[in-house]
């Protein structure tokens, strides 16, 4: 699973802030649009349903229900002004936390239907990035990373390892609320990290 919305998605999603439990909360995130809609609130938010609709390509009507069902459970608010499809809309800036392995029953279909929609979406931003990728300064080329590596540790060395990187990806947090909190120069950017067994649970001695 993923780690979480404000918005950073690392691996099981155990972040400090609102505990998810309920699968309608979690499900309601579980929607290909939804997470494209809060990805623009995050990056160029606030923005209206009809903003909105001219960036993903769908109709100002989709876009507000999706909205309002992002509103519904606290992913998303109004930010005030404007009217009906023209009101503008922010994302929450607050940390969620699911952690799957507390999770039974519907919350768990619920966490497994969103792992697959953010693991779809991860897999669409870094194919983009690849076909595009000679286009970007060269500086951008080669600060982007992508790590592949098979090796061998312990589940005490594995939760270090998620503890260390956790700590040095909250450090670009909170830059979210407030185009002012950014340095010069910053652009939005995935930081998606996968660390998992290999061996099948079957398997394991």
């Amino acid at each position: 699973m993923k780690d979480s919305f404000r918005k950073s998605t690392f691996n099981d999603m155990s972040l400090p802030g609102r505990r998810l439990h309920d699968p309608r909360t979690i499900r309601a995130m579980a929607h290909p649009l939804r997470l494209r809609l809060l990805e623009l609130l995050f990056t160029g938010g606030p923005l209206t349903a009809s903003r909105c609709a001219e960036q993903v390509g769908e109709s100002p009507a989709s876009c507000s229900f999706h909205l309002r069902q992002l509103a519904k459970y606290g992913y998303v608010e109004e930010a005030g002004g404007g009217r009906g499809r023209e009101r503008p809309w922010r994302a929450v800036v607050e940390m969620a936390e699911i952690r799957e392995s507390e999770l039974t029953g519907e919350a768990s279909l619920a966490a497994d239907a969103l792992a697959r929609v953010l693991g779809d979406r991860q897999a669409e931003l870094r194919d983009a990035y690849r076909l595009a990728r000679r286009d970007y300064p060269k500086a951008w080329q080669d600060a982007a990373v992508e790590i592949n590596v098979a090796t061998f540790a312990t589940v005490e060395e594995l939760a270090e390892f998620k503890r260390r990187v956790k700590e040095l990806a909250l450090e670009f947090a909170d830059r979210h609320a407030e185009p002012a909190d950014r340095p010069p120069g910053a652009e939005p950017v995935a930081l998606t990290v996968h660390a998992f067994p290999m061996r099948p649970p079957k398997e394991q001695p």
